[in-house]
């Protein structure tokens, strides 16, 4: 069983901002592992004003009434004012533990939905995250991720507390990927779509591309540092 860590105050209405259309919903930010091609915690590079933990969570705070961090085996990032939940016995895992944690805490606290975005994804809005939950709940899915270029994106994803056996199951297995438990583990309705995000507009196709753009080396977060607008931050690299 994942043990979920504590959980403080996060919440949309603590915020000021009621979202009851979204009360069935946590959010979960992937706070990532030991970056080690990044050199340093990436979670807690500055882009801007705040954190990439910090974005994230904020992007997640427009379609979850609740946003918790996955920080794995210890909580980490408290200035944040979120709660964490811990990867437990599925230490070593990496990102899908993270996924087991929050899908546990989802249904722990009666939530029904799980959306799910990684610190390291700067420049994704809550565009995409708004288009595949009401994707999930149209067609009553265990899982919906984003995709760009044929490539599925699973930590820019929906899941229905469903999928946390199949999930555990996987895992136990030794299968660690994040699509991983998709197959073999369980009945599931997964969905992997473009979500109508890449339009005819002539920006659509490269704003679907820099959402799904990862921050992990020095280089990635020069571009990103630089595509952000003006503002620099102190822990640009030189």
């Amino acid at each position: 069983m994942v043990t979920p860590g504590p959980v403080t105050s996060a919440s949309a209405n603590d915020r000021g901002i009621p979202r009851p259309e979204h009360d069935d919903v946590l959010g979960l930010v992937l706070c990532g592992g030991r970056s080690v091609r990044m050199g340093r915690d990436k979670g807690a590079l500055e882009l801007g004003d705040r954190t990439l933990v910090e974005r994230a969570a904020s992007v997640l705070d427009d379609v979850a009434d609740l946003v918790v961090l996955a920080t794995g085996d210890a909580p980490r990032y408290a200035a944040s004012g979120r709660g964490a939940v811990l990867d437990g016995r599925y230490s070593g895992a990496g990102p899908v533990a993270g996924l087991a944690a929050g899908l546990a805490e989802a249904r722990a606290r009666g939530r029904r939905w799980l959306a799910v975005l990684a610190c390291d994804m700067p420049a994704v809005t809550a565009e995409p995250l708004r288009a595949l939950l009401a994707r999930a709940r149209a067609q009553n899915l265990d899982a919906c991720l984003f995709e760009h270029a044929g490539t599925p994106e699973p930590m820019l994803a929906v899941y229905h507390v469903r999928a946390l056996g199949p999930v555990r199951r996987a895992i136990a297995a030794g299968r660690v990927r994040m699509i991983d438990f998709h197959r073999g583990f369980g009945e599931l309705r997964v969905d992997r779509t473009a979500l109508g995000c890449e339009k005819e507009d002539p920006d659509s196709r490269g704003r679907a591309r820099a959402w799904t753009s990862n921050v992990n080396t020095p280089a990635d977060w020069r571009r990103a540092v630089s595509n952000s607008g003006p503002q620099r931050s102190d822990s640009e690299d030189a």
